[in-house]
């Protein structure tokens, strides 16, 4: 735990490093907490976060969780550029990821890659990965790293209780705009090739936009919502297996409430990705659903825009066979 009364500021040579060591059995990541507390003061980083668990050979290591928030109410902004990594140790039975979560009481500017995935297993065994989260309360988001919550690779023979189930992913700006040209992942964890076991499940992709209020009791308005990066919360396919039932996709939803400001905000996706999937994973037994994909924009009265979603994104929604 640390507990920051000013700015915390990590350059880009300096490092937090919380992993497990590996072993027979992996050690446990341990936890990270920040928490900034003058209402001036943010959290500036450059430097790589690693509270990943130890590899195995027979029990990996689960992730630490990271947690970083900022409770002021002047410039408590969080700024990262960092790697932030709380991955699931590898070995017969896999690690949990951690979650990571970055809450500011104003905006949240991140450019580096987000890992909070399950381990990899050669085992029978559940193995979820952690959340990711990003809450701004009263500001921006402007994500262009890659988040990935995504389950591990079974690589060796399991059953039907051998699965690995993604994390979700949340994105909340409140009273800013939403705007994220990284990848986000959060498909289950699939079955290596000749391998006779299950897939997992993903795990929801929730962004959104929505009005705040300041110190003052006054209405902030949410702002746009743009997103140019791959979207993946499909479920995990299951290979030559009969007892394999579904793995299904995860929902991915997103949602801008202009219900009390409406200033013409839109939603935009702009589709220089693959595209946005919610897909069921394939299994020797029965294929999985697929997830359900949530777009939409809250007004009231006449508030409505008339162009208020641009999608030009592929968006597939299929289910397993």
């Amino acid at each position: 735990v640390m507990t920051v009364g000013k700015n915390y500021y990590g350059t880009s040579s300096s490092s937090i490093t919380l992993t497990g060591k590996d072993g027979t059995n992996g050690g446990q990541g341990g936890e990270l907490y920040i928490n900034i507390t003058d209402e001036k003061a943010g959290f500036y980083n450059q430097g790589n976060i690693n509270t990943s668990g130890g590899n195995g050979t027979a029990q990996a290591g689960d992730a630490g969780d990271i947690d970083i928030a900022t409770s002021g109410v002047g410039g408590a902004h969080i700024y990262n550029s960092g790697d932030i990594t709380a991955k699931g140790g590898d070995g017969t039975s896999g690690g949990f990821g951690g979650s990571i979560s970055l809450e500011s009481a104003k905006g949240i500017k991140n450019s580096g890659t987000l890992d909070s995935s399950a381990g990899d297993m050669d085992g029978p065994d559940r193995i979820p990965a952690g959340n990711i989260s990003f809450t701004a309360n009263l500001g921006d988001i402007i994500n262009s790293g890659d988040l990935v919550a995504t389950g591990g690779e079974l690589t060796s023979a399991g059953d039907e209780d051998s699965i690995s189930n993604g994390g979700n992913i949340t994105l909340e700006a409140n009273g800013g705009d939403l705007i994220s040209s990284g990848n986000l992942y959060s498909y289950g964890g699939s079955v290596a090739s000749d391998v006779e076991a299950c897939g997992g499940d993903g795990r929801n992709i929730t962004l959104s936009s929505k009005w705040a209020e300041d110190d003052d009791f006054n209405f902030i308005a949410s702002g746009d919502i743009i997103i140019s990066g791959n979207i993946n919360s499909s479920g995990g396919s299951s290979r030559l297996s009969s007892t394999c039932f579904t793995s299904d996709g995860g929902d991915i939803t997103i949602s801008l409430d202009a219900s009390h400001v409406a200033k013409g905000q839109i939603i935009e996706l702009r589709g220089y990705g693959e595209g946005v999937f919610t897909s069921g994973g394939d299994a020797g037994r029965e294929g999985g659903d697929a997830g359900g994909i949530v777009i939409q924009q809250i007004n009231s009265g006449d508030d409505a825009t008339s162009d208020s979603v641009q999608d030009n994104e592929d968006l597939n929604s299929t289910g397993g066979i």
